[in-house]
């Protein structure tokens, strides 16, 4: 066996680099015909998002008139009969879960080099619509909890108090960068294996910790695609619409796969393997 050296890390480290390009650029029209459809259902969701964060942060209509997407996603709000808004918001709340469940799972494949159908993420998310619902709710209530917390007017607060509340501030984002971490595994495990959310939660909380490194990559690159996307003036309806979410949640599993597969996947296999040359 030879030695392990930084120089055949380097080497993989390349290797993976251009693997993920290739992957991107290879399975375009699938990428963006997985991000239309779950753009599309999910429009009422970030529409009366952003608008609430708009409110909550008291976010000028300058910046607001600056960023397109923003801009929309607020005049549709206000446009819509709020009976049908909050229609509308409630089914894609409820269905953002199990649909993430269905996305994830294709996206699983193309990172792995396996086909998929894209009427796959439609089956997948009705086979895991328990776990995707309960992970999709987890979700927007750490999400939620995180922006209440952050624009929570601290003016009648003063000394200690004030003081407590903004290491209050900055552990809700601690821990929302934490279940960030968390997610990009619960969707992944919840369509690979069968197993009970307290099971899948509990190794998703080892593998932040396996793939630290790892989620740090996928953390940086995928802020810098949302960064990117949302501040390039006019297009950024049409990058969010047809690439942004595919390319994060693609991001995201093409960085920690590698550790469900080396720590789970692999095992069971090893494990069924043993249990038939045992039988």
């Amino acid at each position: 066996m030879q030695p392990f050296t930084s120089e055949k890390t380097s080497e993989k480290e390349k290797r993976a680099f251009i693997k993920y390009f290739e992957i991107i650029f290879s399975n375009a029209s699938k990428l963006i015909s997985l991000n239309l459809i779950y753009f599309l259902f999910l429009i009422p969701l970030l529409c009366v998002s952003i608008y609430t964060i708009c409110i909550l942060f008291n976010i000028s209509p300058e910046i607001i008139q600056s960023v397109y997407f923003m801009h929309l996603a607020v005049w549709i709000t206000e446009s819509v009969p709020l009976p049908v808004v909050l229609t509308l918001f409630v089914f894609s709340a409820i269905i953002y879960g199990p649909l993430t469940a269905g996305f994830t799972y294709c996206i699983r494949n193309i990172a792995a080099s396996k086909h998929c159908w894209v009427s796959d993420m439609f089956s997948k998310a009705k086979t895991n619509f328990k776990q995707g619902l309960v992970f999709g709710l987890v979700d927007l209530i750490v999400i939620s909890s995180c922006v209440l917390y952050l624009a929570s007017n601290t003016s009648m607060l003063g000394g200690s108090g004030l003081i407590t509340f903004r290491i209050a501030q900055i552990l809700s984002v601690i821990v929302t960068l934490i279940y960030v971490w968390i997610r990009f595994y619960s969707y992944t495990i919840a369509v690979t294996f069968d197993m009970k959310i307290k099971d899948i939660f509990k190794n998703t909380l080892i593998f932040c910790v396996l793939g630290f490194f790892r989620n740090i990559v996928a953390i940086f690159v995928s802020a810098f695609i949302i960064f990117t996307f949302v501040s390039t003036p006019r297009v950024d309806i049409v990058l969010i619409a047809v690439l942004i979410f595919s390319l994060c949640r693609f991001t995201a599993v093409f960085s920690t796969y590698p550790v469900i597969e080396k720590y789970m996947l692999k095992a069971s296999l090893t494990y069924d393997s043993k249990a038939e040359t045992d039988e």
